[in-house]
Order: C-alpha cells, then sequence, then structure tokens
C-alpha cells in the first residue's frame, strides 16, 4: 500500500465536530482540542475510532502499519486493535489500509480526528453510518 499516493486522494475527516471550524472560532477550538487530547476524552475518543476501525473489519480486510506503511499487519484481534487504538496518542501515528481500494485512513496521535483518504463513495458511506452510531461525523476535508 503506498501512503503517499493515497495521499493524494479525496479525504474526509471522522471528527467530533460535524464540519470545519470557521475563522472566527479557531482560537475556542485550539482550547477544545486541547481538552479533548487530555485524559479521560482522548482515551474515550480513540475507543470510538477502534470501534469504527473494529466493525469496519467485518465488512473488508483491514492492514495497520505503525511506520508509515514500511510494516503492515492484519488488524490484530480486537482487545489488542483497541490497546493499539488507544496508545495511538502524542506523536504516535497509527496507517489503516483498506483492502477493497487503495484508500487509507490515518490516525495521528496529536488530533481529534482521524483522516480517510479514498475515492470510494461506498466506503466513505459505510464509515459515515459507523462514525455517527458513536457520536461522530464524517465530512468532506477537500
Amino acid at each position: 500500500m503506498d501512503i503517499e499516493r493515497a495521499m493524494q486522494l479525496s479525504y474526509w475527516l471522522v471528527d467530533p465536530f460535524p464540519k470545519r471550524i470557521p475563522e472566527s472560532g479557531a482560537e475556542r477550538y485550539v482550547q477544545i482540542e486541547q481538552f479533548y487530547l487530555k485524559q479521560p476524552q482522548i482515551s474515550d475518543l480513540r475507543r470510538k475510532f477502534a470501534e469504527i476501525l473494529l466493525k469496519l473489519s467485518c465488512y473488508m480486510s483491514i492492514k495497520v502499519s505503525p511506520d508509515h506503511g514500511e510494516h503492515w499487519t492484519a488488524l490484530p484481534d480486537p482487545e489488542e486493535a483497541l490497546a493499539q487504538i488507544v496508545g495511538c496518542v502524542g506523536t504516535k501515528c497509527l496507517y489503516f489500509g483498506v483492502s477493497s481500494s487503495d484508500s487509507v485512513i490515518i490516525l495521528d496521535g496529536c488530533d481529534t480526528y482521524m483522516t480517510l483518504f479514498t475515492e470510494d463513495p461506498a466506503l466513505v458511506k459505510l464509515v459515515t453510518q459507523l462514525a455517527n452510531a458513536v457520536g461522530l461525523f464524517v465530512w468532506n476535508g477537500s
């Protein structure tokens, strides 16, 4: 899976916010983002991301890479996957390759959102349904 190539695709954010924050709300957003990046909020948010990815893996094969795509492994069993995703904080980053397409989902440890790079509308629809089920939103960032 070529992450650099995938990052040229349209992208969608899986986010606690339903749309891009306007410039007028940027200062407040930084405060809210810092709140969500602290415990216990960050673990709660990561659990929601894990729930999305685990459920998505029932529909299509998901690979994970902790090293920018140098090495890929199958998404592990649910407990191990949860630990890996909840532990993705700070400078850590996880890459999830979706087998049905050249799509990649990136979870950066310093962000409050995941980014889905894809041109597959069916994948966007499914991820949106899964995100909405856990109280998150998906919006086009392109």
